[in-house]
């Protein structure tokens, strides 16, 4: 029996095959070429055989719009175009937006800059800057001129309080003003301070200045002479051998400059001295007849 090869099988049907494979790889080559934009290489057939030769890879085109909408992704980096896309992407940022954006942008980063020098000084002075050390050292009378003025309604007891500073900078520093108010418990109102302006402490130095301040007394604010029998009590009016110290309390507001920053400090205390009030005092402010009314004589 002879046996005849069969037109479906032999070689060919697997040259029919082939061909019908390289149909659906060009209608597949054809379907990418339309979606992404580039013709392909044509496909060269010699014997019916299929020889894939490498296609030309195509340059992607990343400023390309799709109806006024910019598409953007990141290539890989091994396809060598990151570098395109990063200058097509993030390249001319200062001028990126038209002239108004260009200045805002360059505004914006100006006043940045501006507060971040200002912030960078005031940390850094803050680093290495230290507070003066203030001391009071106490209250004492005016070693020139008398310590007591006599009015026709009060006193005023002069008075001079020392202050002690110690400047540890390597720069000036100067009180610009230094205001005080003195008070003598129990009386409430306010009896009396003083002001001084512009004292300067030099670099790495120890100052020692007196703040002269009074106590104005009058008949107005003491209705019931607590502070006039005070002073008969501790000024030796009623007994000579017998004597004691006023105490007066003082509150201080400072104004510190340094450099060209200024501190406003505020401190409070007490502080007693000498009594300078003399019998002839008294008698100045309210006649024979006061010494009488405050029991002395």
């Amino acid at each position: 029996m002879e046996y005849q090869a069969s037109p479906s099988r032999g070689p060919h049907r697997r040259q029919d095959s082939a061909m019908s494979t390289s149909s659906e790889v060009r209608l597949q080559d054809n379907s990418f070429a339309h979606h992404s934009g580039f013709e392909p290489t044509p496909v060269a057939f010699e014997d019916s055989q299929y020889h894939d030769d490498p296609m030309e890879r195509p340059k992607p085109n990343f400023a390309a719009s799709n109806s006024q909408q910019r598409i953007s992704f990141a290539p890989p980096k091994s396809t060598g175009d990151l570098r395109l896309w990063r200058h097509d992407e993030r390249g001319n940022m200062w001028t990126k937006g038209g002239r108004t954006k260009c200045v805002g942008r360059f505004c914006c980063c100006t006043v940045m800059m501006t507060l971040l020098l200002i912030v960078s000084i005031v940390l850094s002075l803050g680093l290495w800057v230290r507070p003066p050390d203030i001391r009071f050292n106490g209250i004492k009378l005016p070693e020139s001129g008398s310590g007591v003025t006599v009015e026709t309604d009060g006193l005023h007891i002069n008075l001079e309080l020392s202050i002690g500073v110690k400047n540890p900078n390597f720069f000036g520093a100067a009180f610009r003003t230094i205001e005080a108010k003195a008070f003598y418990p129990p009386l409430q109102p306010q009896l009396g301070g003083g002001i001084l302006d512009n004292v300067n402490f030099p670099a790495n130095s120890e100052t020692t200045f007196l703040f002269p301040f009074s106590i104005v007394y009058t008949t107005t604010i003491d209705p019931t002479n607590i502070l006039m029998k005070d002073l008969v009590d501790k000024c030796g009016i009623r007994d000579p051998s017998v004597t004691s110290k006023l105490k007066v309390k003082y509150e201080l507001s400072l104004a510190l400059r340094i450099l060209v920053a200024t501190i406003n400090p505020s401190f409070s205390g007490s502080a007693d001295f000498d009594c300078p009030v003399t019998r002839e005092d008294l008698i100045k402010l309210g006649g024979p007849d006061i010494l009488k009314t405050l029991g002395v004589e």
